[in-house]
């Protein structure tokens, strides 16, 4: 079950604000950050996604993207964006070809460097501290590969 050091084949998704990811493309020069989360508006998913908006600027100024990732579709997820204000784009895998992938079990993130290969995994973490552990290790990998 674990991705850890697996390549990501090439992909494109759609998410919120008319926004199309292709990989690699789009993934190259910087790591990104794939949570997948249950359902949109609901409490635990509504409080992982508020608290990566509140960290938002922390992942950008580290240069990570951060993608909130589920199986629901470009409605639910234009509404949930509005709703609570969200500040990076929710991805739609309504077909779960990106979970399947990255055989995501349930509330699972993964930390994806420029070259499409899976750097860390968290496996079914708790929506209320995932943010910070996430945050951690991107900026703990980027120190040490800046200085090795």
């Amino acid at each position: 079950m674990a991705v850890e050091g697996k390549k990501l084949g090439s992909f494109t998704l759609k998410a919120t604000g008319g926004k199309e990811y292709s990989f690699p493309r789009d993934f190259a020069e910087r790591l990104t950050l794939f949570y997948f989360y249950p359902k949109d508006n609901t409490p635990g998913c509504t409080r992982q996604a508020c608290s990566y908006r509140d960290h938002y600027q922390s992942f950008k100024d580290c240069n990570v993207q951060v993608l909130g990732v589920s199986k629901d579709d470009m409605s639910s997820h234009e509404a949930f964006v509005e709703k609570y204000q969200l500040t990076f784009p929710l991805v739609v895998d309504t077909d779960r070809s990106l979970a399947k992938e990255l055989e995501v079990t349930g509330r699972d993130s993964f930390l994806v460097n420029g070259e499409g290969r899976v750097v860390a995994e968290w496996r079914n973490v708790s929506p209320d501290t995932t943010v910070e552990k996430t945050l951690e290790t991107a900026k703990a990998f980027l120190t040490n590969n800046l200085t090795s």
